[in-house]
């Protein structure tokens, strides 16, 4: 029982000691690969990726990247968002470009009756269907409640 103690009681001096000491210092690594928002990334194809942010209020914000996550311009690409809620009711919304550089953006509202819907339901599959260059690419996403997260505006 005696020995039991004393190794317990050098086992917390060590942790002690070693909490004590300096910090180490380690390299930083790149950032994650991810939306630069925080929003919810999406795969349209080998070449294309988007990012899609919808707020409380059911305001959608959908951003195109190429795979290293650089924006691209919104001009000569269109934007449509899928909401469809599990019992197979579904819209299809227009976004406006909007912006240029680092504020390239589509934007869309969902109207009172979608959002109303969405939060009855509890869930909903948004889709993203782009044309980009002439290419019609899609992605989808499960999102539960109305929000994503992620920066909006």
């Amino acid at each position: 029982m005696a020995r039991r103690s004393s190794f317990v009681a050098l086992a917390l001096v060590a942790a002690f000691v070693g909490s004590c000491a300096q910090p180490k210092h380690e390299s930083v690594a790149a950032p994650a690969s991810g939306p630069p928002h925080g929003g919810r990334g999406l795969e349209l194809s080998a070449s294309d990726r988007a990012e899609l942010v919808v707020d409380d209020t059911g305001m959608i914000v959908v951003r195109l990247y190429d795979t290293s996550w650089r924006l691209l311009d919104p001009a000569g690409k269109s934007v449509t968002v899928r909401i469809q809620t599990p019992d197979s009711a579904f819209v299809d919304l227009a976004a406006e470009p909007m912006g240029s550089g680092s504020a390239a953006h589509f934007m869309v509202p969902m109207d009172k009756a979608v959002v109303a819907h969405v939060q009855e339901s509890g869930s909903y599959v948004a889709t993203v269907q782009a044309v980009i260059d002439g290419r019609h690419v899609q992605g989808s996403t499960k999102v539960q409640g109305l929000g994503t997260g992620g920066q909006g505006m």
